[in-house]
């Protein structure tokens, strides 16, 4: 059998040798055994690779997130200045604009003045017209009747 003073790593230093002794052969060998067994369970999950996954659904898609911003543009006009935002699905949001208050600020005598800027827009139309068609998969005929 080895002695286990031959395994010792932790030597003793005297004035010009090294010694080794019992107490640092087991040192040595627990500390090797521990190492090799945790460098095993490594490789074991490592090469078994479990995967694990799991799928949430957000209940509270339909509800919208208010946010507060303020930028200021002082050489943009604001027909200028639109927002666009989408959602981590990548799903974009049309109309973010309608619901942004935009002010126009100017200068005058040194003195900035702010004033609510209203942008000229036709009135909306509805759109249901035009859907219903592409909604019942049919094509509109115009029929007169005499």
């Amino acid at each position: 059998m080895i002695k286990l003073a031959s395994l010792d790593l932790f030597r003793k230093v005297p004035r010009d040798l090294t010694q080794a002794t019992r107490r640092g052969g087991v040192l040595s060998l627990s500390v090797a055994s521990f190492i090799s067994l945790v460098l095993f369970c490594e490789v074991v999950n490592y090469i078994r690779g479990d995967t694990k996954s799991r799928l949430v659904l957000d209940n509270n898609s339909d509800q919208l997130l208010d946010i507060n911003f303020r930028l200021s543009f002082y050489e943009l006009p604001c027909r200028f200045a639109t927002i666009e935002a989408w959602d981590f699905l990548g799903n974009s949001r049309l109309d973010v604009t309608a619901k942004i208050e935009k002010t126009v600020l100017s200068a005058e005598h040194g003195k900035l003045h702010m004033q609510p800027y209203k942008e000229l827009m036709p009135p909306k139309r509805s759109a249901w017209p035009a859907l219903l068609p592409m909604l019942l998969n049919l094509t509109l005929l115009r029929m007169d009747v005499f």
